[in-house]
């Protein structure tokens, strides 16, 4: 089992108030180059679609097509992409390397005004052929500055989240994001025996606590 599933793979992200589920189970083409993802709400469906649109770039999960008849959104599938979450022991050198791929990433999320809001190693693939991270299912998302207060109901993976994300208090940050990269780190760091990585995963921690 990889470093990283054993302790996260419990943990899916909840909706935070007992609502209709936001969106149901992927459909995986023949061709297994995309999948259609099925909503019950057209607002979730809108969020998400807008946060993918105006967050698009190479390391951004792209949109095949949207059927707002239907409430589908059809999503890029890469069958060479690897979940961190795969990522073992081993792979913890290439782990480290990739931090300032995942960091880019958020960078221009940020950048364009939306806070990814479920960081977690099952979300981050890593793009051999690239050499990159590409972020994926934006279902989480929302604007920065959004008031969590004013939202019907909001998403979260607990063991990631912020204690606003958590309790739906305060405003959306991009502070949001970094919480949660820094909590996957920490999840590494028992695995870090080399000295090199484990120095490089505190530099890390603390350059992206000062984010939050």
């Amino acid at each position: 089992m990889s470093m990283l599933k054993a302790v996260i793979e419990p943990q899916e992200r909840v909706r935070c108030q007992v609502l209709a589920t936001h969106s149901r189970a992927h459909e995986i083409s023949n061709e297994l180059t995309h999948y259609t993802k099925h909503f019950d709400a057209a607002e979730s469906l809108q969020r998400e679609w807008v946060a993918l649109q105006e967050c698009q770039g190479a390391q951004i999960q792209k949109v095949v097509d949207v059927d707002w008849s239907k409430l589908q959104l059809t999503l890029e599938f890469d069958q060479s992409a690897i979940p961190l979450i795969e990522f073992e022991p081993k792979d913890l050198a290439l782990f480290a390397s990739l931090l300032p791929s995942v960091v880019q990433a958020l960078k221009h999320c940020h950048s364009k005004g939306w806070v990814h809001g479920d960081i977690k190693p099952s979300n981050l693939l890593y793009v051999p052929q690239l050499q990159h991270i590409r972020l994926i299912d934006f279902g989480a998302s929302c604007r920065t500055g959004t008031s969590r207060e004013a939202l019907s109901d909001w998403q979260a993976t607990p063991i990631f989240a912020s204690p606003n994300q958590k309790g739906g208090e305060g405003l959306v940050e991009t502070g949001d994001d970094w919480f949660s990269l820094i909590q996957i780190i920490d999840q590494v760091m028992p695995y870090a025996h080399d000295y090199s990585i484990n120095s490089t995963l505190i530099q890390w921690r603390k350059a992206l606590s000062l984010e939050i």
